[in-house]
């Protein structure tokens, strides 16, 4: 019974794969699925490192959102929310949102997070 489970899922997980491929590739080769609404934007094949799009790709430019989702995920895989985080020099002031932060403050991982998922000034 267990390797006849194992079978149909092995089946319907390859069913989904050509699917994704065979779509994939007919939206890829559009023209509108290259026209990208933002101001800069690199997609890098993670295997072979070769940039595959590019727009703007070499405008410096303030760090994304992604970087404090990250670090939220972060904080919450490797604190505990009550936890006290004694808030160090280079961390008083980054830019984007600000908590008004001070060096030595004890901060709660919970409210850093908090923090973190302020919306940025633009």
């Amino acid at each position: 019974m267990l390797y006849k489970r194992k079978d149909k899922c092995i089946k319907v997980v390859s069913f989904l794969l050509v699917f994704y491929i065979l779509f994939s590739n007919l939206f890829a080769s559009s023209k509108e699925f290259m026209e990208v609404d933002v101001p800069s934007a690199v997609v890098i094949d993670a295997n072979t490192g070769r940039v595959l799009f590019e727009k703007n790709a070499d405008e410096r430019r303030a760090m994304a959102s992604l970087t404090k989702i990250m670090t939220s995920i972060l904080l919450v895989e490797n604190c505990q929310m009550d936890e006290l985080i004694e808030v160090p020099k280079e961390a008083t002031w980054i830019g984007g949102s600000e908590v008004g932060l001070k060096q030595g403050d004890k901060v709660s991982a919970r409210s850093l997070l908090y923090g973190m998922m302020l919306p940025s000034r633009k």
